[in-house]
């Protein structure tokens, strides 16, 4: 097997300063002469693995990457294609005028791909269109891994990519073949509840699938549910990983209901989805009595108390091939005593060192990465901003210089001191009452992120407006929060600045999600309002209205991640809906439109309405 990597036959660009990234820009093909060789007859008929990148060192240009596709039209046995980051820097524009270039020379090669790794470009909305001559034809009917993640892919993005494997699946089954896609990474992207109902469908499809992970994609429990429903159709799955996506209510009872159709399941990564109690020991009972061969089991930082511990235990117990297993952060499990409980029993069973506090190569919602994973090309948070530009909150072993949670914690201290752990929360957020049980879901998860807490000072301010009802000012101050740190997640070269900037963005986003749920057991749906009035709705009687392009973009963010949580009270939703239809709105509707990400908010607000 010959491997091919773009990264040993480049030339860089001449300048003034050896350590100018720009130096690794691919613009012409007069810098990769050796690489085109080596694609050409006869040594192209021995290559079966290409890789397009070095992890974002590498970013190749329109021009070049016609010609790349050109060549590869040769390589008719080709087997795996490696574009990690590989258009870093580069508009969306270019970065789709790109894929389409290569897609059709990979196409008329007709190899047989069976890995297909494309992460680490933000792809966004519709850019995943530049792949279709590969993704829907012959050229992946044989494909068993595709990685996907940390492309930014938003609901529409997450759609596009199910429309193009169905559309191959059914291509597959005209030509009298079947697609056995084995593998599918998609985390760390914006797909919410759209994307992944989407996804849910065509994975139904499928029925092949042995590994799925799709952590960290801000997908809430209707599409959380959707996507159980689908992989329950895959009865070979091996490895589930959906860490930090909301997976309580019906999204923990359609876990408990797939469990049983996949026997061979080895490893379940359910960390920090908000899971009640109730709702976890009934998952934990399917897995007891329909998974023997479960090795790794993920439940921490989930909302297990002390009055299931016994049920817990009995089941944990009583799993044979358990090897590693988190529970940390769970309340019931911050108790001495009952950690203990827990270390005895299993040490009675000859099974001392089964708790950990977290996974060996594995990630927990603090540090959600440094992930060592067996296979090469980690995914890494993308920004859906004006540039491709890559970012991160995680590092693959290989590439220790990109940082992970623990770096930025201890950047964190050393410029701020321990101080910045102190938040004033609203003073009404402890209410016991059953009507606060969302809102102190929401408090619990952002008491554990340690980024949200170096917000500090800034939070404590937030919280006196919003307790003053001054909302305007509340919302301005988070729209320039989020969308600083998209800036500066797009063009910020300093790694460390970029991991603060992303679990920045992740935090605020987190925060309003807790400010919105608080407002509504409050006040009713006013503070939500608030958000249409800044972008000149209703009259436009705001006294803050946001006009520029980022603001407005940072706006469309922050109301597709709270409308993802299905939380907004549908009369509230029908009072915008009639807002957005109303004639005197026509223009501003329409101008909103081509604001990115409002398409997928106005068409969310309309759905969610008509429930």
């Amino acid at each position: 097997m010959s491997t091919v990597s773009l990264q040993d036959h480049f030339i860089p660009l001449k300048t003034d300063k050896p350590s100018d990234p720009s130096r690794f820009k691919l613009e012409s093909p007069d810098q990769i002469p050796q690489f085109l060789a080596a694609l050409q007859p006869p040594a192209s008929r021995n290559v079966e693995v290409v890789h397009l990148s070095d992890r974002g060192n590498i970013s190749i240009g329109k021009e070049v990457a016609k010609v790349i596709g050109n060549a590869m039209a040769n390589c008719g046995e080709l087997k795996e294609l490696h574009m990690v980051a590989a258009f870093k820097g580069r508009d969306i524009d270019e970065v789709v005028q790109c894929l389409e270039s290569l897609a059709a020379g990979i196409a008329r090669s007709g190899c047989r791909l069976r890995l297909l790794d494309l992460s680490e470009n933000a792809l966004r909305g519709t850019g995943i269109r530049g792949m279709a001559a590969v993704l829907t034809g012959r050229c992946c009917y044989g494909l068993q891994v595709l990685r996907m993640s940390d492309q930014g892919l938003s609901p529409e993005g997450g759609r596009e990519l199910s429309a193009m494997l169905s559309e191959l699946l059914a291509n597959a089954v005209a030509d009298g073949e079947r697609v056995k896609l084995r593998t599918v990474k998609a985390s760390k992207n914006r797909l919410e509840n759209g994307g992944a109902l989407a996804l849910g469908n065509v994975f139904a499809t499928m029925g092949s699938l042995e590994e799925v992970e799709m952590y960290q994609c801000g997908i809430q429990s209707a599409g959380v549910a959707g996507l159980m429903r689908g992989l329950a159709q895959n009865k070979g799955l091996r490895f589930l990983d959906i860490l930090d996506n909301t997976a309580n209510g019906e999204a923990e009872v359609a876990i408990a209901e797939a469990v049983p159709n996949w026997p061979k399941l080895e490893d379940l990564r359910l960390n920090s989805c908000l899971i009640s109690s109730k709702g976890m020991v009934k998952i934990l009972a399917a897995l007891q009595k329909n998974c023997s061969s479960l090795k790794t089991l993920d439940i921490g930082e989930n909302n297990i108390d002390k009055k299931e511990h016994q049920e817990v235990l009995d089941l944990l117990s009583r799993m044979p091939a358990l090897q590693e297993l988190v529970l940390k952060g769970n309340d019931f499990f911050e108790s001495r005593t009952m950690r203990n409980l827990f270390e005895a029993r299993f040490r009675e069973m000859g099974k001392e060192g089964v708790i950990k506090a977290r996974l060996a190569g594995g990630h927990t919602y603090d540090d959600a990465g440094s992930d060592e994973e067996e296979e090469s090309g980690e995914e890494d948070d993308v920004v859906e901003g004006e540039e491709n530009a890559a970012y991160s909150v995680d590092t693959n072993g290989e590439t220790p210089s990109e940082g992970d949670g623990d770096e930025v914690d201890d950047f964190l201290l050393e410029q701020h001191g321990e101080g910045m752990w102190d938040v004033t929360f609203p003073s009404s957020a402890a209410d016991d009452s059953d009507a606060f049980a969302v809102v102190d879901r929401y408090g619990q998860r952002l008491e554990r992120n340690n980024c949200f807490k170096y917000l500090g000072y800034t939070v404590t301010q937030l919280n006196t407006m919003f307790e003053a009802q001054q909302y305007y000012q509340v919302i301005h101050r988070l729209v320039v929060m989020v969308g600083d740190n998209i800036q500066k997640l797009a063009g910020e070269e300093d790694h460390i600045q970029r991991l603060l900037a992303d679990h920045l963005l992740e935090a605020t986003l987190q925060y309003t999600e807790y400010l919105l749920s608080y407002a509504i057991m409050t006040a009713g749906h006013t503070f939500f309002e608030e958000f249409f009035r800044c972008c000149g709705l209703f009259g436009a009687t705001a006294p803050v209205v946001l006009t520029s392009k980022i603001q407005l973009c940072a706006l469309a963010w922050i109301l597709r991640h709270v409308l993802s949580g299905n939380y907004i009270p549908v009369y509230a939703l029908s009072q915008i809906d009639r807002e957005l239809k109303s004639p005197k709105n026509t223009a501003l509707v329409a101008s909103l439109r081509n604001i990115e990400g409002f398409l997928t908010v106005f068409g969310e607000v309309q759905r969610q309405s008509q429930l």
